[in-house]
């Protein structure tokens, strides 16, 4: 005897349930992928900021001039000290930030395509923002600023962070220590405004 099958196919229930299984999978796995996306874009962004900081330390110790990182909202831009007030005709800077009209040479901004906001602290945890640091001929670093036509430098360790806070877990790699005579990437941990090096 021959047993009949059942050639009905799936009911329209059956259908919806399925795409909606399918659906919710699909959203969570989108979700996971943003999140994952954000988290190693902070790391890629911090690895290049400690990158150009070592590169810029190196290039002021090798070059025996005075190099200047300046931090704005979302980026930095970095200048190599090559305007010197009292001799223009100079190439040897005078270890004072010349950027109008050009002056000292613009090396470039970074990042090319700036996500988060960049948030700079000082060593005493005051959160500070378009400050500007300086890696001088022996590639120490220090604040730089200029209140009535004085120039300060002063500080000895400065924290560079970026704003995750709408990421679900934090990234590795989320902060860069400045201090005198080095530079170390780590975790920012923003319950207690900490770089945790690594």
């Amino acid at each position: 005897m021959i047993k009949k099958i059942n050639d009905r196919g799936y009911s329209l229930i059956e259908a919806i349930i399925v795409l909606a299984i399918a659906a919710t999978i699909a959203g969570i796995a989108v979700w996971g992928y943003q999140s994952i996306k954000s988290s190693t874009s902070i790391r890629t962004t911090t690895s290049d900021l400690f990158s150009d900081m070592l590169s810029t330390q190196i290039q002021a110790l090798t070059q025996r001039k005075t190099f200047f990182i300046v931090f704005g909202a979302n980026n930095y831009t970095i200048y190599e000290d090559t305007y010197n007030a009292a001799d223009p005709t100079s190439k040897e800077g005078d270890g004072i930030l010349s950027i109008n009209a050009g002056q000292d040479l613009k090396i470039g901004v970074y990042p090319k395509n700036p996500y988060y906001n960049i948030f700079l602290t000082t060593g005493d945890g005051k959160t500070v923002c378009g400050t500007t640091i300086c890696f001088d001929q022996q590639g120490l670093f220090s604040f730089y600023q200029i209140n009535n036509n004085v120039v300060t430098l002063s500080g000895t360790k400065a924290i560079v962070h970026f704003d995750f806070t709408n990421l679900s877990t934090a990234p590795e790699y989320s902060c860069v220590v400045i201090e005198k005579t080095r530079i170390i990437k780590g975790e920012w941990i923003s319950a207690s405004n900490v770089c945790a090096t690594k």
